[in-house]
C-alpha cells in the first residue's frame, strides 16, 4: 500500500494499475481490502513469454542466465514453471462468485486491434470509453512511443522494449525448444485461452 499512497491513490481514486501479480498471492488481503476489486488480466503466449524471458535474462545478467538459462530451451522449461500458476491464480482470483469481476484480454488481440480490445476494458472497469480518449492512450503506450521512436520488430537486444511483435518463437524455437514445449507446457490451459488447438 506504501507505493500506491506514495504516487497519490486516495479515498477519490477509482482505478489502480498493478504490473505485479505477485500482489494476488495475498489474495485473501486484497479481497478484504477491495471486495468488489475488477481484475483484468492481459495474458501472452507462453512460447512468446519464454523468448522475452529468455532475452531480458541475458540482458539483465548474464553471468546468472549462462548458469540457468544457457539456451532458450532452458527458459521455455522456466517459464511453463511459473506462466500456468499465475495465470491460473489470476483467473480464479477470489474463487467462485466472483466471475463477474475478471476480464481476460490476450495480448496478441490487444497488438492486431487494440481499439476494440481496450474499450472493452474500460467499459468492464467503468472508465470514460470514448473513442477518442481510448485511441490517445493507446497512441501513448504504443511500442513505437516506448521504444523511443523504433517500428514493431525492429529488435533492439538492449532495449527493454526488444522487438514489440506477437509469434517470434515460430522463427526461433528449435528443435529442443519443441521438445521442451512437449515436455512441460500446460496445454489444457493453452487451449483454453485459445493457444493451440
Amino acid at each position: 500500500m506504501p507505493r500506491l499512497i506514495a504516487r497519490g491513490a486516495g479515498a477519490e481514486t477509482r482505478i489502480i494499475g498493478s504490473k505485479f501479480r505477485q500482489v494476488f498471492r495475498l489474495q485473501d488481503l486484497v479481497i478484504k481490502l477491495f471486495p468488489e476489486a475488477r481484475i483484468v488480466q492481459i495474458v501472452r503466449d507462453p512460447r512468446d513469454v519464454a523468448m522475452s524471458f529468455h532475452a531480458f535474462s541475458w540482458k539483465n545478467n548474464p553471468e546468472e542466465a549462462e548458469k540457468t538459462v544457457p539456451t532458450l530451451a532452458h527458459s521455455v522449461r522456466r517459464v511453463f514453471d511459473f506462466w500456468p500458476g499465475t495465470v491460473g491464480m489470476i483467473r480464479n482470483f477470489g474463487g467462485p462468485g466472483r466471475e463477474h469481476l475478471y476480464h481476460e484480454i490476450r495480448y496478441e488481440d490487444l497488438k492486431a486491434d487494440a481499439l476494440p480490445v481496450m474499450t472493452g476494458v474500460a467499459e468492464f472497469l467503468g472508465a470514460d470509453a470514448a473513442p477518442g480518449k481510448i485511441q490517445a492512450a493507446i497512441d501513448a503506450a504504443s511500442f513505437e512511443k516506448m521504444s523511443g521512436g523504433r517500428e514493431a520488430g525492429r529488435e533492439d537486444e538492449g532495449s527493454f522494449f526488444r522487438k514489440g511483435v506477437s509469434g517470434d518463437w515460430r522463427e526461433k524455437f528449435d528443435d529442443d525448444c519443441h521438445a521442451a514445449f512437449e515436455e512441460c507446457a500446460d496445454k489444457e490451459l493453452m487451449r483454453e485461452i485459445g493457444y493451440i488447438d
